[in-house]
């Protein structure tokens, strides 16, 4: 029987997905929970401080052909590169972007947050509505799966686990499947939303990014050979 490596993320990051968490022997599969939505918007001023968590925020910004200059404030990744703009890497989640900030309070200044509709941490409400913010995009959730999709699950593969809310989603999908998969979640917060009954073969990434989630994937993988 095939094994299958079940990737969750939107469809249109599931080659990049693959190509990094690549296992061998392991068939990689997509399930995407969600859809991302890139909206038009308009900002309606020039900022110096441009805040982002995540390259759909980045990619807004992109298609929306806005004039951008100042800095880009956001997590260790590639995808933070814009043309003729500073790019400030703060650290791998939003935790290490807050302490940044509280450090460097200088930055809140003149300061945009451009997020999604979705959210389970709004650095504007922490720092007391001292930012701006906008939505840039919204995210549509899987509610219901297909009888391929269910199919596979039922093979018990290894599946990836990349927000709260897509765990929220997973969890509530497969409520009547009888299935015994192994979950690798992102982030500790990700893997506390699993009810006891995954606990057996639930893990989780020690750092929140995708080289660390790629070096426990391949952990996982030893221990069950």
């Amino acid at each position: 029987m095939a094994k299958y490596l079940v990737i969750t993320r939107p469809l249109i990051d599931f080659e990049e997905t693959a190509k990094i968490l690549h296992l061998s022997d392991y068939l990689p599969f997509s399930l995407p929970l969600s859809t991302v939505n890139h909206l038009n918007f308009e900002l309606h001023k020039p900022y110096t401080n441009y805040i982002v968590t995540s390259k759909n925020a980045i990619k807004s910004l992109k298609n929306s052909n806005q004039l951008i200059q100042g800095n880009i404030i956001g997590l260790n990744g590639d995808y933070l590169e814009f043309p003729d703009v500073n790019i400030i890497k703060t650290g791998d989640n939003a935790e290490s972007l807050v302490n940044f900030l509280e450090d460097n309070p200088a930055y809140l200044e003149n300061s945009i947050y451009l997020r999604g509709d979705n959210i389970t941490f709004n650095i504007t409400e922490h720092f007391d509505n001292k930012i701006d913010e906008i939505i840039v995009y919204n995210t549509d959730y899987l509610d219901h799966l297909s009888e391929k999709q269910i199919n596979i699950l039922q093979t018990n593969p290894v599946i990836t686990i990349f927000s709260v809310k897509a765990a929220e989603t997973f969890i509530k999908l497969t409520e009547s499947i009888k299935f015994n998969p192994i979950i690798c979640c992102l982030s500790k917060k990700i893997a506390e939303y699993f009810p006891e009954k995954f606990s057996k073969n639930l893990y989780f990434s020690d750092t929140s990014n995708i080289n660390s989630f790629k070096q426990k994937l391949d952990e996982v993988i030893r221990c069950i050979k």
